[in-house]
């Protein structure tokens, strides 16, 4: 299902959560319409958004082995980061949609890539979420997972 274009009735939800996916869209603004659209009045909704490029190196690396392999013409875009939004930002666009918004804070964590030897099988459950990744056969999985430990060597 599209996140920017979800085909929930209007207020069908107590409560709605992004993890890091505002992050991703196209239009992380259309994101977080549908969401506030979906929640009851008086309803939770929890996002997690990027504010800086730190720890999204994952997404990077991906893109970067995706844009190296022959996908047939009309692929899915690699994910890669649309919007990096302050603390401060994401609070006007929650209150500029009506939102009472309870607490909005800045949380500075570590991301770390995993290491060398264990990247493909602690990150592949993460890309097998984008459409790009799963329409992949196994042979281009194969090439791709060349690709990607390639690239993640100049990160790790």
């Amino acid at each position: 299902m599209d996140g920017q274009a979800l085909t929930f009735e209007d207020s069908s939800f107590d409560a709605a959560f992004s993890i890091l996916a505002t992050t991703l869209f196209s239009n992380w603004s259309a994101g977080l319409d549908e969401a506030v659209r979906v929640v009851r009045p008086g309803g939770w909704m929890g996002i997690v958004h990027w504010a800086n490029p730190e720890g999204a190196d994952i997404f990077t690396i991906l893109s970067r082995a995706l844009k190296q392999l022959p996908l047939p013409t009309g692929s899915p875009a690699a994910p890669k980061l649309t919007a990096l939004i302050s603390a401060h930002e994401l609070r006007v666009a929650l209150e500029t949609r009506g939102c009472e918004v309870k607490e909005v804070e800045r949380l500075d964590a570590p991301s770390p890539l995993p290491p060398r030897e264990s990247f493909m099988d602690a990150l592949d459950p993460i890309y097998s979420s984008f459409p790009t990744y799963r329409l992949l056969d196994e042979t281009m999985r194969g090439e791709l997972r060349v690709l990607l430990a390639r690239e993640a060597r100049r990160w790790v």
